[in-house]
């Protein structure tokens, strides 16, 4: 991988993740289910400009360009905005050494909480679109990564948020 995944790692720590851990993009783990459980289980479907089914592009579109890339950091953060943050950070000082890098949430974007939709996003340049809801099993994603994903009884992620960030 160019440039130094250390100086990533670096950027993620100072910019509100607690961990950041690098991961082959080809071992993001796809699952059909996955896309089900987002649109039957998840209560933002259709709710979020970040989720489906109003991320702008085909999903299989999507998961096509993320397959370009080689390598991803898949960062963990206490809290859902200070991973969002983290992972932007990252991506920013990555567009200088990785090429063509990119934020991914694990899960929506949350620089709005409620999302402004349907009204126009209010931080497009934040937004960035949800792995889960273009069919990636967030849980076996991270957990090749080295990272455990754990729930409390409403379901939400204790007490971690996971982001990623794909590198050229």
């Amino acid at each position: 991988m160019p440039g130094s995944i250390e100086a990533l790692i670096k950027t993620a720590l100072g910019n509100g993740a607690d961990a950041a851990r690098p991961l082959a993009v080809s071992e993001f783990v796809y699952d059909p289910r996955a896309e089900l459980k987002c649109r039957f289980g998840c209560d933002r479907w259709g709710k979020y400009w970040t989720c489906p089914p109003h991320l702008g592009f085909d999903r299989v579109f999507l998961r096509q360009a993320i397959s370009k890339y080689e390598n991803a950091l898949i960062l963990r953060s206490p809290d859902r905005l200070s991973g969002q943050n983290a992972a932007l950070a990252v991506e920013k000082t990555a567009m200088i050494s990785h090429g063509m890098s990119m934020a991914l949430a694990l899960a929506l974007c949350v620089k709005c909480d409620p999302c402004a939709y349907p009204e126009p996003c209010i931080h497009p340049e934040a937004a960035r679109p949800a792995l889960d809801g273009l069919g990636y099993d967030v849980i076996k994603t991270v957990a090749k990564a080295g990272f455990e994903v754990k729930f409390n009884e409403d379901g939400s992620f204790v007490p971690a948020w996971f982001t990623a960030v794909v590198l050229d």
